[in-house]
């Protein structure tokens, strides 16, 4: 390309504010098609020279789309990833526009739907990737981080100390659960996420999870980045509604959580 422009003639302050995250989503199951959850990445999202460590996981495929469009994606069944820090709304959509309206926690109304945002690590990247759960995915992932916290963080810090070990500094596994049929008001089926733990938490196992020197130190910059801590309190004490960047006009076909997931 031989466009030329000076852009040191370009204000910053002039410059429509950037996503910083790559993004990826639960993709839900369907027993149709005899397919089961997974995570999913958009290609578009990430760059083109990936690591051998994330395309040994990470399997390209076509996704389509609840608005009819098909879009190449990285999908995982069984991926490694490490939650750095996580937020979570209530969504109303409109049907016809496909806009969403959130709510911060506390103002939680019969028929609002859960969405989860988890920024992680993801074995093989070197830059944080933001994973949605949305509906019954949201509370399942949830559920599951708080059991991996319980049963592999938790021990190790059983005796106070000014330096706990955060769950960044291990990889989690995640899976697809089960088909289950969910909802009061309107059926669905979905496969919930779920971590993948042995039965006994031993001192081999940790070490086998633990990232490496490097990636925990990127881990920890993440966690401690104003930026990132900053969005990780965005829907904390209620949100924009009016902000387009708090607008999501695509899920994955098949996303089909009740509207009345609870909590």
């Amino acid at each position: 390309m031989t466009f030329q422009f000076d852009r040191s003639r370009i204000d910053p302050a002039a410059v429509e504010e950037q996503d910083p995250f790559v993004h990826g989503q639960w993709h839900n199951g369907n027993p149709q098609l005899k397919t089961f959850g997974a995570l999913i990445i958009p290609t578009k999202n990430l760059p083109d020279n990936l690591s051998p460590l994330f395309l040994k996981v990470w399997k390209k495929d076509d996704v389509v789309f609840s608005t009819g469009a098909i879009e190449p994606c990285y999908i995982a069944t069984e991926p490694l990833i490490s939650v750095v820090l996580k937020r979570f709304t209530w969504f109303l959509m409109d049907a016809q526009t496909r806009t969403q309206t959130y709510y911060s926690y506390n103002e939680f109304k019969p028929g609002m739907r859960g969405k989860l945002h988890a920024l992680c690590g993801v074995l093989g990247l070197d830059e944080p990737v933001v994973f949605t759960f949305t509906g019954e995915a949201s509370k399942a992932f949830n559920n599951e981080y708080k059991l991996f916290k319980q049963r592999v963080v938790d021990p190790l810090n059983k005796v106070r100390s000014e330096r706990p070990i955060p769950p960044f500094l291990f990889w989690m596994k995640l899976k697809s659960g089960p088909y289950v049929t969910v909802g009061d008001v309107r059926k669905s089926t979905v496969t919930r996420p779920t971590i993948v733990l042995p039965d006994v938490i031993t001192d081999e196992y940790l070490t086998k999870i633990q990232v490496k020197d490097e990636v925990y130190d990127r881990h920890q910059s993440w966690y401690l980045d104003p930026t990132f801590k900053v969005w990780s309190q965005e829907w904390n004490s209620g949100i924009n509604k009016d902000n387009p960047k708090f607008v999501e006009s695509q899920e994955p076909d098949f996303q089909t959580e009740p509207d009345d997931f609870p909590g």
